[in-house]
């Protein structure tokens, strides 16, 4: 489910490219997984509609998570937001070891939240070794019972390292943990 309000807009790039069948919607008690977007998104959302949203299975973008801490929610996300950037040089997912690419930014996670990404650093491209900088993706259980993944880069960029088949399975990875999988 898009919260964006675009018609799809993201929602509809990053999922159909997968695979991945969505719906936008209004009503935010309907079971499934809820995505948010962009920081316009929650411009268009009253506090007690992100209550609800939060409420259930969430993955949260990181310009909607900034916008979300900006408005208090942060104890209900599971990630603070940094405002350092990080020298990385790819991601690494956690679930599975796969290079992921290059995200945007990142958050670091609060206590209880479980890693399911990581920026990482190599000295080269093509280098085996690597220095996990901070967490990319993260898993959190909130007090309102939702289960809430923040990522680190945002939904709305329409870039090639989105569509890789380690970032499609860790898509599916990341929906299946948000489900109760991991």
């Amino acid at each position: 489910k898009s919260d964006t309000f675009e018609s799809g807009g993201w929602a509809q790039t990053i999922f159909s490219w997968y695979g991945i069948p969505y719906s936008v919607t209004y009503d935010y008690d309907r079971d499934g997984i809820y995505a948010l977007g962009g920081s316009q998104a929650l411009e268009r959302l009253s506090d007690d509609d992100i209550r609800k949203i939060l409420s259930h299975r969430v993955i949260i973008d990181g310009q909607a998570a900034r916008e979300l801490v900006k408005r208090g929610f942060a104890d209900l996300i599971g990630a603070e937001i940094s405002g350092e950037d990080v020298l990385f040089t790819g991601e690494r997912s956690e679930i599975n070891g796969d290079g992921l690419s290059l995200p945007r930014s990142s958050r670091p996670p609060v206590p209880g939240a479980k890693t399911l990404s990581s920026l990482i650093w190599r000295e080269s491209a093509y280098a085996k070794e690597f220095e996990r900088v901070t967490p990319s993706a993260v898993l959190y259980r909130n007090r309102l019972g939702g289960s809430v993944v923040v990522m680190s880069y945002h939904f709305g960029l329409g870039v090639s390292y989105l569509y890789s088949e380690a970032r499609r399975q860790f898509v599916c990875d990341m929906l299946d943990a948000v489900n109760g999988g991991a």
